[in-house]
């Protein structure tokens, strides 16, 4: 008797993260560790500097590989791999590769100019190779299954919150590459000074920002006048009034302010990107994930994730667990749509 109520006493395994979730996080620790390691391949394969190559191609080319391979490494067990999907993906792998081959700015915009360029340009590709992977992956689906190479059916288990997220994270390298080119340009080409190229460059990749933003995610959010008009007071807040602020700081004294009061001024305005980022995302209501779908299966309530083959309705990735009849109900109401 003693020992079976140690048994029912005793705790329950613990449960792992689901297996979109830890790769969602993988992919975010793409972020800081693929640039660092690029910066230390680079001081490792040419340290004084020498050779046809320069430091800013190097990097380039380390960090394209790096970013391609692990993104792919991550990834790989939740893509159907057909034929023409491998070959779509080999094809959109080259795209961060074409600065590396090309290596040349866009204009002829003088040393530290086409420098600032080259890194702009090049994580413009990063950005749009992120994008490419998840419609090629996942983007084109008929169904959520579908036949492999080897002839065998396999189950698509992308949530549709993942690739939102996935695509959220090729936002940031396209946006900072926006905002180098477009810097150059008015300064370069429109010959702005700096009281104007870096706020007027600001806006417009913020601007770039918040659209990308808002079509990501535009299919989650039950959209109504009040989440507009809050919306666009939070882009307002978060994005313009910084921008603003440093416009009016480089116009009060446009002989610089402390080292610390002008780097903190300068960086108001990414601050406000992710405060954007983060608010929206927190505040936005959720449209109901089953009154959505146009897939005919029972999908977990909460995250979207597919629940065909379970012998319960525990969704493995999110741990939510709806009653048969909740279940019925919203796979009922997809049937009737």
């Amino acid at each position: 008797m003693a020992s079976t109520d140690q048994q029912t006493s005793a705790p329950a395994t613990p449960r792992r993260a689901g297996p979109v979730t830890r790769r969602l996080v993988y992919a975010l620790v793409l972020i800081p560790i693929v640039p660092t390691v690029s910066v230390i391949g680079v001081n490792a394969i040419d340290p004084t500097g020498a050779g046809t190559w320069d430091h800013f191609r190097w990097f380039q080319f380390l960090f394209s590989i790096l970013w391609v391979v692990a993104t792919i490494a991550i990834w790989r067990t939740f893509v159907i791999w057909t034929l023409g999907r491998a070959w779509l993906t080999a094809l959109t792998a080259l795209i961060p590769f074409v600065q590396v081959a090309v290596n040349l700015p866009l204009w002829d915009a003088g040393c530290v100019s086409e420098d600032v360029l080259r890194v702009g340009q090049h994580d413009v590709t990063i950005g749009l190779w992120v994008w490419c992977s998840i419609w090629v992956w996942w983007g084109f689906e008929k169904g959520r299954t579908a036949m492999t190479t080897d002839g065998t059916l396999k189950q698509v288990r992308m949530t549709p919150t993942a690739r939102r997220i996935v695509a959220s994270i090729g936002t940031i390298p396209f946006t900072v590459g926006i905002f180098f080119i477009v810097a150059m340009f008015f300064d370069d080409v429109l010959g702005m000074s700096e009281m104007a190229f870096v706020p007027a460059g600001y806006a417009v990749s913020a601007a770039m920002a918040v659209w990308l933003w808002l079509f990501i995610w535009r299919g989650a959010v039950a959209w109504s006048s009040d989440v507009v008009r809050w919306t666009i007071a939070i882009g307002i807040v978060s994005l313009a009034v910084p921008i603003f602020v440093l416009w009016l700081t480089m116009w009060l004294y446009p002989g610089g302010l402390d080292n610390f009061v002008e780097a903190t001024i300068y960086c108001l305005p990414i601050i406000g990107w992710g405060v954007w980022m983060a608010v929206t995302v927190n505040r936005w209501p959720a449209r109901s994930v089953a009154a959505t779908s146009d897939q005919r299966v029972p999908q977990c309530l909460a995250c979207g994730y597919l629940l065909i083959g379970l012998s319960s309705t525990r969704c493995p990735e999110c741990g939510d667990e709806p009653t048969l009849d909740e279940l019925w109900e919203a796979t009922s109401n997809v049937l009737e749509s």
